[in-house]
Protein backbone atom coordinates (compact mmCIF):
# COMPACT_ATOMS: atom_id res chain seq x y z
CA UNK A 1 0.00 0.00 0.00
CA UNK A 2 1.05 3.42 -0.58
CA UNK A 3 2.02 4.66 2.90
CA UNK A 4 1.56 7.85 2.99
CA UNK A 5 -2.55 7.53 3.00
CA UNK A 6 -2.51 4.46 5.47
CA UNK A 7 -2.07 5.09 8.84
CA UNK A 8 -6.19 6.04 10.35
CA UNK A 9 -7.75 3.67 7.53
CA UNK A 10 -5.62 0.81 8.20
CA UNK A 11 -5.95 0.86 11.95
CA UNK A 12 -10.10 0.38 10.97
CA UNK A 13 -9.56 -2.37 9.04
CA UNK A 14 -7.14 -4.06 11.99
CA UNK A 15 -10.02 -3.35 14.39
CA UNK A 16 -12.69 -4.38 11.82
CA UNK A 17 -10.97 -7.82 11.46
CA UNK A 18 -10.63 -8.44 15.37
CA UNK A 19 -14.60 -8.16 14.79
CA UNK A 20 -15.50 -10.98 12.21
CA UNK A 21 -16.97 -14.06 13.14
CA UNK A 22 -15.12 -16.75 14.85
CA UNK A 23 -15.45 -19.53 12.20
CA UNK A 24 -13.17 -17.77 9.69
CA UNK A 25 -10.90 -15.78 12.58
CA UNK A 26 -9.77 -19.25 14.48
CA UNK A 27 -7.36 -21.42 13.03
CA UNK A 28 -5.66 -24.67 13.56
CA UNK A 29 -2.65 -24.43 15.73
CA UNK A 30 0.24 -23.96 13.45
CA UNK A 31 -1.71 -22.27 10.48
CA UNK A 32 -2.32 -19.29 8.98
CA UNK A 33 -5.43 -17.61 7.42
CA UNK A 34 -5.83 -14.43 6.27
CA UNK A 35 -8.63 -11.98 4.56
CA UNK A 36 -7.70 -9.80 1.68
CA UNK A 37 -8.81 -6.92 0.44
CA UNK A 38 -8.54 -5.90 -3.85
CA UNK A 39 -9.97 -2.52 -4.26
CA UNK A 40 -12.76 -2.68 -2.56
CA UNK A 41 -14.03 -2.25 1.50
CA UNK A 42 -12.43 0.27 3.94
CA UNK A 43 -9.46 0.45 1.22
CA UNK A 44 -11.73 2.92 -1.14
CA UNK A 45 -11.79 5.91 1.82
CA UNK A 46 -7.86 6.17 1.49
CA UNK A 47 -7.42 7.59 -1.76
CA UNK A 48 -10.15 9.00 -5.07
CA UNK A 49 -8.23 6.05 -7.02
CA UNK A 50 -8.30 3.56 -4.33
CA UNK A 51 -11.01 1.46 -5.81
CA UNK A 52 -11.50 -0.15 -7.79
CA UNK A 53 -7.82 -1.32 -8.56
CA UNK A 54 -6.52 -1.09 -12.70
CA UNK A 55 -4.45 -3.11 -14.57
CA UNK A 56 -3.76 -2.78 -18.43
CA UNK A 57 -2.71 -5.36 -20.84
CA UNK A 58 -0.12 -4.21 -23.71
CA UNK A 59 -2.69 -3.39 -26.03
CA UNK A 60 -3.89 -0.77 -24.36
CA UNK A 61 -6.74 -2.62 -22.48
CA UNK A 62 -7.69 -2.17 -18.62
CA UNK A 63 -9.17 -4.33 -16.22
CA UNK A 64 -11.04 -2.89 -13.35
CA UNK A 65 -11.31 -5.32 -10.17
CA UNK A 66 -12.71 -4.95 -6.81
CA UNK A 67 -13.51 -8.07 -4.35
CA UNK A 68 -12.17 -10.02 -1.82
CA UNK A 69 -12.22 -13.08 0.35
CA UNK A 70 -10.44 -15.52 2.67
CA UNK A 71 -7.36 -18.05 2.13
CA UNK A 72 -5.47 -20.39 4.39
CA UNK A 73 -1.85 -21.84 4.19
CA UNK A 74 -2.78 -24.97 6.15
CA UNK A 75 -5.11 -26.50 4.94
CA UNK A 76 -4.10 -24.92 1.67
CA UNK A 77 -7.90 -23.11 0.82
CA UNK A 78 -9.15 -20.05 -0.79
CA UNK A 79 -12.52 -18.47 -1.11
CA UNK A 80 -13.13 -15.16 -2.50
CA UNK A 81 -15.13 -13.04 -5.26
CA UNK A 82 -15.81 -9.80 -6.63
CA UNK A 83 -16.46 -7.91 -10.12
CA UNK A 84 -14.21 -7.00 -12.81
CA UNK A 85 -15.04 -4.71 -16.24
CA UNK A 86 -12.72 -4.90 -19.05
CA UNK A 87 -12.88 -2.27 -21.21
CA UNK A 88 -10.52 -1.33 -24.66
CA UNK A 89 -7.46 0.83 -24.93
CA UNK A 90 -10.81 3.58 -26.03
CA UNK A 91 -12.50 2.87 -23.02
CA UNK A 92 -15.24 0.94 -24.50
CA UNK A 93 -16.89 -1.94 -22.58
CA UNK A 94 -15.63 -5.15 -23.93
CA UNK A 95 -17.31 -7.32 -20.65
CA UNK A 96 -18.27 -7.13 -17.33
CA UNK A 97 -19.42 -9.65 -14.57
CA UNK A 98 -17.72 -11.72 -11.43
CA UNK A 99 -15.08 -13.31 -10.49
CA UNK A 100 -14.78 -16.47 -8.46
CA UNK A 101 -11.80 -17.85 -6.72
CA UNK A 102 -11.24 -21.74 -7.35
CA UNK A 103 -8.17 -22.51 -6.22
CA UNK A 104 -5.05 -20.95 -3.73
CA UNK A 105 -1.84 -21.66 -5.96
CA UNK A 106 0.41 -19.30 -3.84
CA UNK A 107 0.71 -16.95 -1.14
CA UNK A 108 4.41 -15.78 -0.26
CA UNK A 109 4.38 -12.93 2.95
CA UNK A 110 6.37 -10.20 3.29
CA UNK A 111 6.01 -9.42 6.91
CA UNK A 112 3.40 -7.39 8.77
CA UNK A 113 3.28 -4.31 8.28
CA UNK A 114 5.13 -2.67 11.63
CA UNK A 115 7.85 -1.37 9.90
CA UNK A 116 5.48 1.30 8.49
CA UNK A 117 3.78 2.00 11.74
CA UNK A 118 0.86 0.05 11.36
CA UNK A 119 -1.36 -2.80 12.71
CA UNK A 120 0.89 -6.53 12.89
CA UNK A 121 -1.89 -8.43 11.53
CA UNK A 122 -2.00 -6.27 8.68
CA UNK A 123 0.98 -8.08 6.25
CA UNK A 124 2.24 -7.45 2.38
CA UNK A 125 2.95 -10.29 -0.01
CA UNK A 126 2.16 -11.58 -3.17
CA UNK A 127 -1.13 -13.62 -3.41
CA UNK A 128 -1.37 -16.10 -6.64
CA UNK A 129 -5.20 -17.88 -7.28
CA UNK A 130 -6.86 -19.63 -9.97
CA UNK A 131 -10.15 -17.65 -10.69
CA UNK A 132 -13.20 -18.42 -12.62
CA UNK A 133 -14.37 -15.25 -14.97
CA UNK A 134 -18.12 -15.08 -15.21
CA UNK A 135 -20.60 -13.28 -17.59
CA UNK A 136 -24.81 -13.01 -16.26
CA UNK A 137 -23.66 -15.86 -14.36
CA UNK A 138 -21.72 -18.02 -17.17
CA UNK A 139 -18.07 -19.27 -16.73
CA UNK A 140 -16.26 -17.66 -19.69
CA UNK A 141 -12.83 -17.85 -18.92
CA UNK A 142 -10.23 -18.71 -15.69
CA UNK A 143 -7.37 -16.50 -15.18
CA UNK A 144 -4.18 -16.66 -12.99
CA UNK A 145 -5.17 -13.41 -10.45
CA UNK A 146 -1.50 -12.34 -8.65
CA UNK A 147 -2.61 -9.75 -6.32
CA UNK A 148 0.59 -7.85 -4.59
CA UNK A 149 0.76 -5.62 -1.10
CA UNK A 150 3.94 -3.33 -0.88
CA UNK A 151 3.37 -3.81 3.53
CA UNK A 152 6.14 -5.31 5.02
CA UNK A 153 9.81 -5.70 3.59
CA UNK A 154 8.53 -6.13 0.00
CA UNK A 155 10.98 -6.65 -2.36
CA UNK A 156 12.96 -3.89 -4.73
CA UNK A 157 10.89 -3.26 -7.48
CA UNK A 158 7.47 -4.84 -5.79
CA UNK A 159 4.49 -2.49 -6.74
CA UNK A 160 0.83 -2.46 -5.14
CA UNK A 161 -1.92 -3.62 -6.58
CA UNK A 162 -2.94 -6.94 -9.47
CA UNK A 163 -2.11 -8.93 -12.01
CA UNK A 164 -4.31 -11.20 -14.59
CA UNK A 165 -3.86 -13.43 -17.11
CA UNK A 166 -7.08 -14.58 -18.97
CA UNK A 167 -5.66 -17.74 -20.16
CA UNK A 168 -5.83 -18.27 -23.57
CA UNK A 169 -6.76 -14.82 -24.17
CA UNK A 170 -5.43 -12.03 -22.54
CA UNK A 171 -2.79 -10.44 -19.85
CA UNK A 172 -3.50 -7.66 -17.73
CA UNK A 173 0.75 -7.23 -16.50
CA UNK A 174 0.88 -3.88 -16.14
CA UNK A 175 -0.45 -2.38 -12.23
CA UNK A 176 -1.95 1.28 -12.83
CA UNK A 177 -3.81 1.69 -9.62
CA UNK A 178 -5.78 0.87 -6.53
CA UNK A 179 -5.16 -0.71 -3.14
CA UNK A 180 -4.88 -3.77 -1.81
CA UNK A 181 -4.30 -5.71 2.11
CA UNK A 182 -3.80 -9.10 3.47
CA UNK A 183 -5.12 -9.46 6.75
CA UNK A 184 -3.86 -11.91 8.83
CA UNK A 185 -7.15 -13.43 11.44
Amino acid sequence: MRIASLGIALALIAAWSMLAPASIVRADSGSRSYQFLVGSGLLCELAPNACPDITMAANGDTVALSGGGTFSLRPFTAAGSGSFVHKSASGEVRGAGTWIVLRLLAFHSFGDATPQGLPSNLEGGQLVLRVQLQVNGTPVFTGILNVDCELGSAPHGQSEGFTLNVQGAINFNKKVSGFTVFIRT
